[in-house]
């Protein structure tokens, strides 16, 4: 028996019969990281999380968010304070 690992990351079993059946090992994708852990196992991922590089993505992740809502946030003020000062121009 010889193992084939494919691109796809599964392992072909090739018999002496020339049959083969598709092992594939569950594995888990973590969207912060963008990349396939190779086992999906509790332990796997609580290793992969508790990680420096993970934990960096999600703080990125989440502070793209906090930007953008910051910058709306100021531009909103500034319309209304031009608003409020072209209001006091036409008295």
């Amino acid at each position: 028996m010889r193992l084939i690992l494919e691109s796809t990351g599964s392992f072909y079993h090739s018999l002496s019969s020339g049959f083969q059946f598709n092992t594939a090992m569950p594995r888990y994708y973590c969207d912060y990281c963008d990349t396939y852990l190779t086992h999906d196992s509790p332990s796997v991922r609580k290793q992969h999380n508790a990680g420096y590089k993970h934990k960096a993505n999600v703080r990125s992740y989440y502070q793209q968010f906090e930007e953008a809502q910051t910058q709306n946030f100021i531009d909103q003020r500034i319309k209304e304070h031009l608003g409020q000062t072209a209001a006091f121009q036409q008295v």
